[in-house]
């Protein structure tokens, strides 16, 4: 559910890649949470206790929020003779599911090696 939207991104990619597509328009929409979501998360131990602290070793969970992302992608060279502005360069896009070894919502050091490997 979490990754839906790196693997828009990750077919947006390979449809360049493999020379599919020339431009693509990729990303994803967070609409906020039900009631149901939020009691699920709160059964589960994961909602934070305190003030969000993302990509921080003081992390103590997550928090819900709202919110949307796209992005437009080419092919570097392809954009840079359109005369488009670059912002970016994604060099290398996979994903990996660690499956039952650290939970749902638990990444595990093997499955994020595992990516990074990939």
């Amino acid at each position: 559910a979490c990754a839906s939207s790196l693997a828009a991104v990750m077919i947006a990619v390979k449809r360049l890649q493999e020379h599919d597509s020339d431009l693509v328009i990729s990303g994803g929409i967070d609409l906020g949470s039900t009631l149901m979501t939020l009691i699920a998360f709160s059964k589960l131990h994961i909602m934070s206790e305190k003030i969000m602290n993302p990509f921080d070793v003081s992390a103590d969970g997550i928090n819900q929020g709202e919110g949307a992302g796209f992005f437009a992608l080419m092919r570097l060279k392809d954009a840079r003779e359109a005369g488009f502005p670059v912002h970016g360069v994604i060099r290398n896009c996979e994903g990996s599911s660690d499956g039952v070894l650290g939970g749902m919502v638990e990444p595990t050091e093997y499955g994020q090696f595992l990516a990074y490997e990939r």
